[in-house]
């Protein structure tokens, strides 16, 4: 072991050797290198200097800060001079620790350097302020190793010029590498993004030219007066923007701006602090003092010495702090302010003579007014501010700020503070000089402008680029479109407005015209709304900018798509105008959203939306918006397109997946439609949703095929529904459930569905809960406008044949007065008006029943030599007799649907089904039966359901005299609640107490109304 220890030794202690003697020789080499070329070096140095500064100067650009290297170049002489006294000093000891220093300052520069080499490698992102936190080790050590050199007489002059050189060309380096390249690009934000753009290249061209306007208007104003501006426009108009880009100009000229957010500074106090502070800084960077009993110092010291003195510290009312001040005071405040103005006037004073410089020499008093420096105080969103802080704010700019040179800038939208009560726009009027309005750019300049951000640089597939670049050049046209829409709708609406005024000049004004005249002025105040929406939104270039990024997103998320399934782009392209829709639909989510979210809620599918738009006209926003794309088809191929464009406006519109364009819908419908046209082939399907989507592809593939075709395949699925019934599968209320999408359903076109059902129910049929019976009920009576709406030209064609010979009827006048009726019980009263004949007796189908025989007998008596009316009116009293037939099976159904009862185990169990006297009585007879008579226990659901019974009970008896045996068998069926098994603090026991009060309650009513009627 000590063998081995030894050899290591020794190998160590030669390798050491070695070490030295390479670093002697390389040491000695250098030094030789040095003192032959140390002339040729310094006279390289020199010259690369002469060429750096000469091509700055030609290019006006210097690279580092002029005023850092002439510190750098007195701080040289500086040391060196002290270097020299120290030297002629001849102080042993100082001289004996310099010489030492000398000696390890190498070791120094090394180990900053290796601590400088490793914080790049951990810090690599932060690279320049590694290297600027370095280059002031590097400086103060540099400054200390020529100190040295010049004390200690260690070089000649040749070597201290060269160690000079070399340090100036190190800092030089460091410099260079440590700086912050202000790039163009780096000054440009991004367009898609809200963020205010400070580049003038970035301006829009009409912002362009307002730019120089207002540019001029601040150069020419009067340097000796204070001026004051407001740049008025609505919010997104590019105010901020504006204001960036200009106030990057000014500073370019020589100018200073001092910017603040009265949001942020929302008390005085607040607002001065920040203000005089920002003040203090400029005028320290110019080297104007601004210490203990400077001007500066005194004038604020006094504001906030009075401030203090009216114990004001929480809230300042600027506007009584001149008044609480004596003469002496105000004396002495004007006085200060005096002075510091004086310090102000010498700031921009020098700024001027820069400035003249620049322009080469002196010009008239027009270029001096122009040449002038001045301080701009902008105030950003002043219209947002609560009116006490407007206030304050004014009269901190009118008396404590009012400096020569200073110009303030209002940034705001005027009609925002019309509603103030003290601070309106007279009394702004009393602060501003002059007012600069924002003109409104038309929406072909913003589209244009920022239409070019939907490049095809993220998109790979050919699809989405071909959607992309006709958009880019479309945008235009889908929008001038969509105005001309929504245009149309209006001028409509007046036409019918017009109509019906007419009428008032020639006696025939009834009051069901003056409703339907109201309802039209309302429709028209609700597309003017719509449009004036619309032309506000699309020229915000706020919201326009929001408008196009989700464009673009939304085209990024299709391209994914795209390769990832070629179904989905089979499926999209099937879309026709798809570029239009994307169009329609982000401005229709930006510029409308709140109703957006509200039809999100809904959760109906989209086409069914559009359905009953079309026949209800509930909503002229999406009916001028998506109308003009949901169109009848007439093909099986476009009854597919629908399909598809339901889907993609589910997804888009209603944020819902893009799954569903994944499948491949031509081939799903052709499966499904050969399985219903073969006759030897039995459907196997199982499923509501399975018999749904049946129903689907027979609804979208109706059009231009033989009625015999489309019956044959609507019967085959109906027989397949009823012995899923029959076997169990599906329930009661699953039959009925398939009719929960009734715009679409054609279950409801034939009177053979309803037929089964009328027939099923006919039987000893049990629903399995109320909630199920209660839910059969809601959607047969869903499909009540459904089933008329297809019928209802016919009736209009039918009365337009009745009044053929009364010239003041016409098909287009009847169509017109009868357009808001949905239902067919409002149909019979609008032909009651009309024929002059009140139905009080028979129910309106009935009435209806009769109505069409009689109109069809007097069409023919009064036409019975036009063969083509005669011809006509049998198809109409074809489809009438049929509307008829479906729409009494309804009826029948919905009434069996009420009597049907649930099953006892579950009956009582949810919430009691009454809507009549008749149906509350009969259900407490069925109550009472089961429990009372059949002495079957009373559960605690069982409890509630009585409490309901109850309830309902009591709001009758309110007005109504209820038999004396039904509240005799109520009383019975709350003697035999288990009352005694209950906890006092148990929810039984708390319904119990609240069947004995309404109990109670409906005895007094009883008791009530016997009293009234005696």
């Amino acid at each position: 072991m000590e063998k081995f220890n030894y050899r290591l030794i020794n190998f160590i202690e030669q390798v050491m050797v070695k070490v030295n003697h390479f670093i002697s020789k390389s040491y000695l080499h250098f030094s030789e290198f040095i003192e032959n070329y140390k002339i040729v070096i310094l006279l390289c140095i020199l010259l690369s200097g002469l060429i750096y500064w000469y091509k700055a100067k030609k290019q006006k650009k210097l690279l580092v800060n002029k005023l850092q290297f002439i510190n750098l170049l007195i701080h040289i002489v500086l040391v060196c001079v002290f270097g020299c006294v120290i030297n002629l000093s001849n102080i042993p000891k100082i001289n004996e620790l310099l010489s030492i220093y000398w000696s390890i300052g190498w070791i120094l520069y090394l180990f900053f350097f290796i601590v400088f080499i490793k914080e790049l490698v951990n810090y690599q992102k932060s690279m320049k302020k590694i290297i600027l936190n370095f280059s002031k080790v590097y400086y103060f050590l540099g400054l200390t190793y020529i100190f040295t050199a010049f004390s200690t007489n260690q070089l000649y002059i040749v070597n201290d010029l060269l160690l000079i050189s070399l340090f100036i060309v190190g800092w030089f380096i460091l410099q260079l590498l440590s700086r912050e390249i202000a790039t163009e690009s780096f000054d440009k934000v991004n367009e898609e993004s809200d963020v205010d753009i400070n580049t003038y290249e970035q301006l829009l061209p009409t912002r362009k030219q307002e730019f120089s306007s207002l540019l001029e208007v601040l150069r020419i104003n009067n340097y000796d007066e204070p001026f004051a501006l407001i740049l008025n426009g609505d919010w997104g108009t590019g105010k901020t923007s504006l204001i960036n880009v200009l106030s990057k100009k000014l500073s370019e000229d020589g100018n200073y701006t001092i910017f603040i957010q009265p949001m942020i500074l929302d008390t005085t106090e607040k607002l001065m602090e920040y203000f005089f502070s920002q003040l203090k800084d400029i005028l320290s960077s110019n080297r104007i003092f601004t210490g203990k009993d400077s001007p500066f110092k005194n004038y604020v010291n006094i504001i906030f010495q009075t401030l203090n003195t009216l114990n004001l510290k929480q809230v300042i009312k600027l506007d009584k702090l001149l008044e609480s001040l004596d003469n002496d005071e105000l004396s002495d405040f004007r006085k200060r302010k005096q002075w510091l103005e004086k310090d102000i006037h010498k700031l921009l004073s020098s700024k001027l003579k820069k400035n003249k410089r620049k322009m080469g020499g002196s010009g008239d008093e027009e270029d001096e007014t122009r040449n002038k420096s001045k301080i701009y105080i902008i105030i950003d969103d002043f219209d947002r501010v609560e009116e006490e802080t407007f206030k304050s704010t004014l009269i901190f700019i009118k008396e404590l700020v009012n400096f020569k040179g200073f110009n303030v800038i209002f940034l705001m939208d005027e009609q925002r503070i019309d509603g103030n009560k003290k601070v309106d726009r007279s009394y702004l009027d009393k602060f501003v000089n002059r007012k600069f309005q924002l003109s409104k750019i038309n929406f072909q300049e913003i589209f244009s402008y920022f239409i070019k951000n939907i490049g095809v640089d993220q998109l790979r597939a050919g699809l989405t680029q071909e959607i992309s670049n006709r958009i880019k050049q479309n945008v235009i046209y889908y929008i001038m479109d969509l105005i001309k829409d929504i245009s149309n709708k209006l001028t409509d609406i007046q036409g019918e407005i017009d109509s019906i005024s007419k009428k008032t000049k020639t006696n025939q004004y009834n009051n069901d015209e003056q409703v339907s005249l109201e309802k039209l002025n309302n429709s028209k105040g609700e597309v003017e709304d719509i449009l004036r929406r619309l032309n506000d939104g699309i020229t915000n270039i706020r919201k326009v900018k929001k408008i196009i990024r989700e464009i673009k997103e939304l085209l990024i998320t299709i391209d994914h798509r795209i390769s990832e399934h070629e179904i989905f782009k089979l499926n999209l392209s099937g879309v026709e105008r798809i570029d239009e829709i994307i169009v329609r639909t982000m401005i229709l989510k930006i510029l409308f959203g709140e109703y957006v979210d509200k039809l999100i809620q809904q959760d109906n599918d989209f086409s069914n939306v559009m359905f009953e738009i079309k026949y209800f006209k509930k909503n002229y926003l999406l009916s001028s918006f998506f109308s003009v794309f949901f169109k009848n088809h007439i093909s099986e191929e476009q009854g597919l397109k629908m399909d598809i464009l339901n889907d993609f406006c589910n997804a888009i519109v209603l944020n819902r997946s893009l799954d569903k364009l994944n499948a491949d819908k031509e081939t799903n419908t052709k499966r499904i439609l050969n399985k219903l046209d073969d006759p030897n082939h039995c459907l196997t399907i199982n499923t509501i949703e399975e018999i749904k989507e049946y129903l689907k592809v027979i609804s979208y593939n109706n059009y231009g095929v033989a009625s015999q075709l489309v019956n044959s395949r609507r019967n085959k699925l109906i027989k397949h529904i009823i012995v899923l019934f029959e076997k169990g599968i599906v329930s009661l209320m699953n039959l009925f459930e398939i009719l929960g999408e009734p715009q679409r359903n054609p279950l409801i076109e034939t009177d053979v569905y309803f037929t089964e059902l009328n027939e099923i129910l006919g039987r000893d049929t049990y629903f399995q809960n109320a909630k199920d019976k209660n839910g059969s009920y809601f959607y047969v009576n869903e499909t009540t406008t459904p089933i008329f709406l297809p019928y209802k030209n016919y009736i209009v064609m039918i009365i337009s044949l009745l009044k053929l010979k009364d010239l003041s009827y016409s098909y287009e006048s009847i169509s017109a007065d009868l357009s808001g009726i949905y239902e067919l019980k409002e149909m019979v009263k609008a032909i009651g008006r009309i024929i002059n004949e009140e139905n009080l007796y028979i129910s309106e189908l009935d009435f209806f029943d009769q109505w069409v025989s009689k109109s069809i007998n007097c069409i023919a008596t009064e036409n019975k030599d036009n063969e083509y009316i005669i011809e006509s009116i049998k198809y109409y009293q074809y489809r009438l007799n049929e509307f008829i037939r479906i729409y009494r099976l309804k009826e029948r159904i919905s009434e069996k649907i009420k009597s049907i009862s649930v099953k006892p185990i579950n009956k009582f169990n949810g919430e009691p089904f009454a809507q009549s006297e008749e149906e509350l009585i009969c259900e407490i007879l069925e109550f009472h039966d089961y429990f009372y008579i059949q002495k079957e226990l009373m559960t605690s659901q069982n409890l509630r359901y009585f409490s309901s019974l109850l309830v309902l009970l009591e709001r009758h008896t309110r007005n109504n005299k209820v038999e004396d045996e039904i509240i005799i068998k109520m009383e019975e069926l709350y003697l035999i609640i288990p009352k005694d098994g209950y906890d006092e603090s148990s929810e039984e026991h708390k319904t119990w107490i609240w069947c004995t009060v309404k109990l109670g309650v409906i005895t007094e009513n009883q008791k009530s109304i016997t009293t009234r009627t005696v």
